[in-house]
């Protein structure tokens, strides 16, 4: 009889299955554990997960994965860990799965530091003016050594919320010389110093070089960035949103780009995905990409990584570092 910790695998046979699994993480999971793959190309429903999550010692889920209800947590009688191969669990799992005492973690440390990444490299971009200096390349010009952009070094940097992306971006952000400014309701001073930021009013960071937003979804961040808010941004300002768009008026928002007067980054649209027709995409001042921050090849495996790691933070006794407890839970974005 296999000594094998039993987990059971949600994930169907296609895509994300194979960028979440590479075949030598596969083979070093298949030593040490006894897997249950879903070998179908559909997602198990829960009178499935009702028989297959007997006896499992862990259950493993991604984006799209059918809800844990508590019909199937009663059918779960030896359950010690729940990890999400994803962000946000509210819409996976409510609000009273917390009284089954089962821990359960997402992979959203590794999944934020690839928005980090993002969210840097669209800084550099257009405080590089990329997007003029490509197209004058395209169209045969040249430029001259008079011809110089703003740069990264000596911006002031303002980011709108502070949580695990927040962080990841600041850590990548002190190899330059910037000031960074951060609005948040829940940091601390102390925290600010000892992240090396200065933490301000939300009017204070609208006024930045850079205004990026990293805020969740809820009833207080709806439309928080509205049409003053934008018509407040200075001239020749780079706007960055890779968080939702509910948080912002992107009506108001397209008014600024039209006008020329600021250059708006956007991951996230009101309708996903953008329609073709979007006014938004005729605008060279407005760099536009299909909810892509966090989509790297190297984050998926290290999502999967983290998890199986907090698996056996669990085995050993351990709390799971990408826990998701109710206090947590209450504060994610739904979806």
């Amino acid at each position: 009889m296999s000594s094998k910790k039993k987990v059971l695998i949600s994930i169907p046979n296609g895509k994300l299955k194979v960028l979440l699994f590479p075949e030598p993480l596969i083979s070093q999971l298949s030593e040490k554990y006894e897997l249950t793959w879903n070998n179908t190309t559909d997602q198990w429903h829960e009178d499935e997960l009702c028989e297959l999550v007997r006896d499992k010692d862990a259950y493993i889920t991604s984006w799209g994965s059918c809800k844990i209800s508590n019909k199937i947590l009663s059918h779960a009688n030896n359950l010690k860990f729940i990890g999400h191969i994803g962000g946000t669990i509210k819409w996976l799992v409510d609000e009273d799965f917390f009284t089954w005492n089962i821990p359960i973690a997402n992979a959203n440390i590794p999944l934020c530091d690839a928005v980090a990444e993002y969210c840097l490299m669209m800084f550099l971009y257009g405080k590089w003016d990329l997007g003029n200096k490509l197209r004058l390349m395209r169209e045969g010009g040249w430029a001259d050594n008079d011809d110089v952009v703003p740069s990264l070094n000596g911006s002031t940097i303002g980011l709108i919320g502070y949580g695990t992306i927040t962080r990841a971006l600041i850590k990548k952000l002190r190899i330059f010389d910037v000031t960074i400014k951060v609005y948040s309701r829940h940091c601390s001073e102390e925290q600010a110093l000892a992240d090396g930021f200065v933490l301000s009013s939300l009017d204070d960071v609208l006024a930045c070089d850079i205004v990026s937003i990293h805020m969740t979804s809820s009833k207080y961040s709806q439309n928080l960035i509205d049409e003053d808010k934008i018509r407040s941004l200075r001239d020749g300002s780079i706007f960055v949103n890779t968080s939702r768009a509910s948080i912002v008026d992107y009506s108001a928002l397209e008014e600024e780009v039209k006008k020329g007067r600021i250059t708006a980054i956007l991951d996230v649209f009101p309708e996903e995905p953008l329609s073709q027709n979007s006014s938004l995409r005729g605008y060279e001042n407005a760099v536009l990409t299909p909810h892509l921050a966090g989509c790297s090849l190297y984050a998926r495996h290290k999502m999967t990584e983290f998890i199986f790691n907090d698996l056996e933070n669990v085995l050993l006794g351990k709390r799971p570092i990408g826990e998701v407890t109710l206090q947590r839970y209450l504060t994610l974005t739904p979806k």
